[in-house]
């Protein structure tokens, strides 16, 4: 099925819930899940030991979907300012739910909500496999992280 529009994008997020995925009561579905969140997390603790001890880091999540990810950060990082950011409007206000003291937007591109250089750390998880410019994606992400911000990319090994 090939989604050519926003809209067609909506109706099929909406009808195969992203949340089937982290809550599938299919066991090698959840653990593939768990075992890429806890990949994050590792490594954005080994981010986060290198920052002064009163040093409150950025993170945006770049296609963070409804918001599961996200709560896992804002869990391991309560101090840390997050912001979401995804295509879908029903996945944003579906994460808004999720993770209310994050910044959520609705974003095409690379118009981040956030400044150049405006985040320590950018999150792609799961990504950059949808993306038609990957190239692209990647130079609006190093442009918002700046010369000193960390990239965490996650892409599925399909071999």
């Amino acid at each position: 099925m090939a989604i050519e529009s926003i809209e067609e994008l909506e109706q099929y997020r909406e009808t195969h819930r992203q949340a089937d995925c982290y809550e599938s009561v299919v066991p090698g579905v959840r653990l593939q899940h768990r075992c890429r969140v806890s990949s994050v997390l590792r490594c954005l603790r080994k981010y986060a030991e290198s920052l002064p001890p009163d040093r409150r880091a950025t993170l945006l999540e770049v296609g963070c979907g409804e918001g599961y990810l996200l709560a896992q950060i804002r869990d391991a990082f309560p101090d840390w300012e997050l912001v979401g950011v995804d295509l879908s409007t029903f996945a944003v206000d579906c994460a808004r739910t999720r993770v209310p003291s994050a910044r959520v937007e609705v974003c095409q591109g690379s118009d981040y909500p956030l400044d150049a250089g405006g985040a320590d750390v950018v999150v792609c998880s799961e990504v950059i496999e949808h993306v038609h410019d990957d190239g692209g994606l990647l130079d609006s992400i190093r442009d918002i992280l700046g010369d000193s911000g960390t990239l965490v990319l996650t892409t599925p090994n399909l071999y």
